[in-house]
Order: structure tokens, then sequence, then C-alpha cells
């Protein structure tokens, strides 16, 4: 069924140039002036949490991987025994910095936040429950649906906040016993 004439589209998410999706809504400057400033930095510290920890996670993971692999090739070349336990003592320290930090999981949990939060933003825009109206254009934008979604980003938050600290607690407790 065509629109009215006149009458705006919704974005479908389609590939603009062939296989890059367009930017999301909720980073466009139109956008950004009805959403609230509160969600909107929620989801930005999330995206930037996910990308730290993804990228310490990746290189503590792959500066491991080098290190341990090397050690089977200095002791088939018969390298200096000191060499070797160098090598084992620096894979223990990478392994337990590993442990500490706790960068993959949180990078999960990071992850999993911006991922709801993405998806109440998307809910928010299409109208879907628990919020009322589809917004093709930000004027579309009610105050009822706003608050909304300002509180069950909140609620988001707060989850995942509570959930960081019981595992930290948990994890004070392993240590402990």
């Amino acid at each position: 069924m065509k629109p009215a004439s006149g009458a705006r589209v919704p974005d479908r998410g389609k590939p603009t140039d062939g296989g890059t999706p367009p930017e999301p809504f909720w980073v466009k400057a139109e956008w950004r002036e009805v959403l609230p400033d509160t969600v909107l930095a929620h989801h930005a510290f999330r995206l930037r949490g996910k990308q730290s920890c993804e990228r310490w996670w990746r290189y503590q993971h792959i500066a491991l991987l080098v290190i341990t692999a090397s050690i089977p090739v200095v002791a088939a070349a018969n390298g200096p025994l000191v060499v070797l336990a160098a090598l084992g003592a620096m894979a223990t320290f990478l392994a337990g910095v590993g442990d500490l930090f706790n960068w993959r999981d949180n990078f999960i949990r990071e992850n999993r936040s911006l991922m709801q939060i993405q998806r109440e933003l998307v809910l928010w825009k299409a109208g879907r429950p628990p919020y009322r109206s589809l917004k093709v254009a930000p004027a579309d934008s009610i105050p009822e649906d706003t608050a909304e979604l300002l509180v069950r980003v909140e609620e988001i938050v707060q989850t995942e906040g509570e959930g960081w600290a019981t595992s930290v607690a948990h994890a004070d407790d392993e240590r402990i016993d």
C-alpha cells in the first residue's frame, strides 16, 4: 500500500549504499532534541564502556596467546631456562590481569545493557507497547512516551548496576573463602 501524497514513510533500516545500514535515529540531531538527555547519556556511557572493555579484553587475550604459544617454541629451540620462566611469568601475569579487571564479563554486561537501551529506543519510536504513538518525525513525540522511555531506561541501568554490584560482592566473597 502506497502512502498518501506527501505522507512520510518510516525508515525501515534498509542499507543506503548497498551494504551499510543507515545510522540509528537516536544519533541524528533532530531526534536528539526530543530524547531525554539522561537516556542519551546512558546510551553513550554504555557504548564507550562496551568498546573499551572489548578492546582491553582482546588485547589481553591476544598477548596471552602470543606468549603462551611462544613457550613451546623456545623450549624446542633449547632456549635459556630464564626465558622460559619469564614467558611463563608473563602468561601468569596476563591471565591474572584479565581475571582482576574482568574485561570480558564487563564487555558482555555493557553490551547487554546497550542492546536493551537500543531496544527501548526502537520501541519508543515505533510506538510499540508500552509506548503509545508512532514517531515518524521528532515532532510526533508525546510527553507520556518520553516519560515512559526515561523510566524504562533507568530501570535497565538500575538492574545492570545491581547485577554488577552483586557479581563484585560475590567475587570478593570467593577471594576471602
